[in-house]
């Protein structure tokens, strides 16, 4: 459907754009490395099975041939599209201050990456993260609470880049709970120190995020865990970003697009006018296709591993807690006023 109310588009100069009333947090967006591939996908030759550590050979004695099994995994591009339609009549009225075009297309690009790193943590089967995790690095707390040593655990299940995951990422549910954890065992979450934008300013400056083990703690807010409260949605993913492209064991999870569009990845595409062919009639609209081929790919399964299914932080903040203690307190008083 068309835009609606577009007439407020013209209302006030200083208003530009269309704001989002509930943004998203995606804390990660920021730090998520690109790679640009050719043809349809990224392709790995992987050695899937551990190396072998070479013996000592002694005084020219025979040495064993070793023979390395190879095995290839392809990671497809897939498609993000959103499709927005433009009155010819709001197109023509209101093209000051803002332009309907541009403000649906800022949307559009908005929804896109929204939809991107909402598939990351997507339904398995769909080619997100979950599809290529290790099931060996994966600790699955059957629905329990979450703890220190499994989340260690989880932590050095990462082996790839010597042992050193480059980011955590959780949606903030997941981030409230360990930092409950932390304070329910007598110390203030650890922090350490990030850069964050400051709109203020209009430029980034060194601040403070939530860390564990010294790798930061960043949200990515369209994950399943944001919204719903039950264990089999709380995930938590440690990461080595990126990939150098070496021969060591520096080969992380990157997000993939077409070369092409390395520099840009949204195509647009604009039709004017929509027919219907069964009643002979044009609908007057501008039609735009915004498109975001992408995926993502991860160079060895070294570079990833998952805590999930653990319960939740309960968080009544409604004043059902403070009720319940003021009445204890209130009983206490009580019984001493009657001694």
């Amino acid at each position: 459907m068309p835009l609606t109310n577009a007439s407020l588009l013209s209302e006030n100069r200083r208003t530009r754009f269309i704001v989002e009333n509930s943004p998203i947090k995606l804390q990660i967006a920021r730090v998520w490395p690109w790679l640009g591939v050719d043809g349809s996908g990224n392709m790995y030759a992987r050695k899937n099975a551990q190396l072998t550590p070479t013996p000592v050979n002694t005084g020219c004695s025979n040495v064993a041939e070793t023979a390395d099994t190879l095995a290839s995994i392809t990671f497809p591009v897939v498609d993000f599209v959103v499709r927005k339609q433009i009155c010819f009549t709001d197109a023509d009225r209101y093209h000051l201050p803002n332009n309907p075009d541009e403000d649906e297309y800022l949307v559009a690009l908005a929804e896109l990456i929204y939809g991107y790193f909402a598939w990351l943590d997507g339904t398995p089967g769909t080619g997100g993260l979950r599809d290529y995790i290790a099931a060996a690095r994966i600790v699955d707390m059957g629905g329990g609470a979450l703890t220190f040593p499994c989340l260690n655990l989880a932590y050095n299940f990462v082996v790839s880049n010597n042992g050193r995951p480059t980011v955590i990422v959780s949606s903030s549910r997941e981030l409230r709970t360990y930092e409950q954890l932390c304070r329910d065992n007598g110390f203030a979450p650890p922090q350490m120190p990030w850069q964050w934008y400051n709109p203020s300013l209009g430029r980034m400056e060194e601040s403070l995020v939530t860390q564990f083990n010294g790798t930061p703690w960043l949200i990515n807010g369209c994950m399943a865990g944001e919204a719903s409260p039950k264990p089999s949605n709380q995930r938590i993913y440690f990461m080595v970003l990126g990939d150098d492209g070496g021969e060591g064991t520096t080969r992380g999870v990157t997000g993939i697009v077409p070369q092409h569009l390395i520099s840009w990845p949204f195509v647009k595409r604009v039709t004017n006018g929509t027919h219907t062919f069964d009643v002979g009639q044009t609908l007057p609209v501008r039609d735009m296709w915004v498109s975001f081929p992408s995926g993502l790919a991860i160079g060895s399964q070294g570079a990833i591993s998952m805590i999930q299914n653990f319960e939740p932080l309960v968080e009544d903040c409604n004043g059902a807690e403070l009720a319940m203690e003021a009445g204890a307190t209130s009983a206490k008083s009580k019984s001493k006023r009657s001694k």
